[in-house]
């Protein structure tokens, strides 16, 4: 039997952001700042009405903690604002433990979404022969040097909503069936 909490409503509502997020990524390439900004706004005024400032204080550090995590990949070019953003929303809502937790799940699922792009590719097998070249090398010179084989086109972006609202879904059914999580 699951018991709905405050906690758990919040869950629900960071699922439902992601949701939305995912759906705006995919059809615009774009999270908006119209739907992260508003929820950082809701996620720090409900945790101040329901908890005052300490809980004030959660939320604050999981918007950070979420938002800081994700724009070291932004300033590498690696993924968009908005990603970053929708990160710290989330942390908002979810707080430090649950945006840390989520963060993981989202990168084991960004992982695996980005060796699905390049498997699905045709250009897959340059990215295959320069890893197995790659092993080839190290195995007779015990030196690690990547080789990379030429390649047709660039990387496809990917929309990582799609990573952000696996990982916070995986977190959810975690959280709600009350298993431990990672921190």
């Amino acid at each position: 039997m699951i018991i709905v909490t405050t906690d758990t409503y919040m869950l629900i509502t960071t699922v439902a952001v992601s949701i939305i997020a995912l759906f705006t990524d995919l059809r615009s390439r774009r999270i908006p700042n119209a739907l992260t900004l508003p929820v950082i706004t809701l996620g720090l005024a409900y945790h101040l009405v329901i908890g005052g400032p300490p809980m004030l204080l959660q939320s604050a550090e999981g918007m950070m903690l979420g938002l800081g995590l994700f724009m070291i990949p932004y300033f590498m070019g690696g993924m968009g604002a908005g990603d970053a953003k929708l990160m710290g929303a989330l942390g908002a809502l979810a707080g430090p433990w649950a945006i840390a937790n989520i963060a993981l799940f989202t990168a084991l699922a960004g992982g695996i979404y980005a060796l699905g792009i390049i498997i699905m590719r045709r250009e897959s097998k340059h990215y295959i022969m320069g890893g197995l070249a790659s092993l080839w090398v190290l195995a007779a010179t015990r030196n690690l040097s990547l080789i990379s084989m030429p390649r047709k086109e660039a990387m496809p972006r990917l929309c990582y909503a799609v990573a952000i609202a696996s990982g916070t879904v995986f977190y959810m059914v975690l959280a709600l069936s009350g298993h431990n999580m990672i921190f």
